[in-house]
């Protein structure tokens, strides 16, 4: 199916991403901050990135960015923890294929997956 980047700080929300999404059939990388994600996205190209907008050393915006920066076009599922995420859809962001609030449900992300897929021709493989 497709290449995914999963980028969180939470090595539990990591280990769920890489199971549940391996067992719907992707290919699974993740990344705990912003700098193990560009290392990533430059060596693997994936498909989608699920982005925890909040991390460590950074925030989805400074990814985001740095996507742009680079001329990276891969579709970005953004997820938050603060409140949902109408803090984030009061401001929509073209770079961004969809929004989840933490906790979310499994057929939630898979769904916003399939959305950003068909969104983005996919990136052939290097």
């Amino acid at each position: 199916m497709a290449r995914i980047l999963a980028i969180d700080d939470e090595p539990g929300l990591r280990m769920v991403y890489d199971l549940l999404l391996t067992k719907l059939g992707h290919s699974v990388r993740c990344a705990r901050n912003v700098a193990e994600a560009k290392e990533l996205i430059l060596t693997e190209m994936p498909e989608v990135v699920i982005l925890d907008y909040l991390i460590p050393d950074g925030n989805g915006d400074s990814l985001l960015d740095w996507l742009a920066a680079h001329h990276l076009s891969v579709p970005v599922v953004v997820i938050s923890g603060q409140v949902g995420t109408p803090h984030l859809q009061a401001f929509p962001d073209s770079r961004i294929a969809g929004y989840l609030g933490k906790p979310f449900r499994i057929y939630e992300l898979a769904a916003l997956i399939d959305e950003a897929l068909k969104k983005t021709p996919p990136i052939p493989n290097l």
